[in-house]
């Protein structure tokens, strides 16, 4: 977190609603968490999608698939919302109070086209690289 008048931090929504509501050290009223909208109401928070795959060649594959059906059903999928990490069946379960509204997600979410983030990363995290002030960024 940066240290001012206020201080911010920007992170993924999940860890802030995790700091604010599963974190003893800081009281509720201490943190808030925004979804924001870029400038003239653009979009300003990016969606980051979570996956998981099975590998070729595993070495239990029927337990990898025994694992990812865990993941994928209802009990798990309420783990994910403890953690205020909103999960990929988050339409067939109450969401917590504490999330801020679905609409504010609409209103602001933009995705990356992942196919193109990974035939550029390299170029992005050289340029990254040779634009930063730290000496010895790698």
């Amino acid at each position: 977190m940066t240290s001012g008048e206020i201080s911010t931090v920007v992170e993924y929504d999940y860890t802030g609603l995790n700091l604010k509501y599963n974190n003893d050290e800081f009281d509720e009223d201490q943190i808030d968490v925004t979804v924001l909208t870029g400038p003239n109401g653009e979009p300003g928070a990016m969606t980051v999608p979570y996956g998981y795959a099975l590998l070729r060649d595993a070495p239990n594959p029927e337990a990898a698939k025994l694992f990812m059906d865990y993941v994928l059903s209802l009990d798990c999928q309420e783990l994910f919302f403890d953690a205020y990490v909103r999960p990929i069946r988050a339409d067939e379960l109450d969401q917590p109070d504490e999330f801020p509204d679905q609409s504010e997600y609409d209103d602001a979410g933009f995705t990356v086209d992942q196919e193109q983030l990974v035939a550029t990363q390299e170029s992005i995290q050289e340029e990254l690289v040779e634009r930063t002030p730290l000496q010895g960024a790698q």
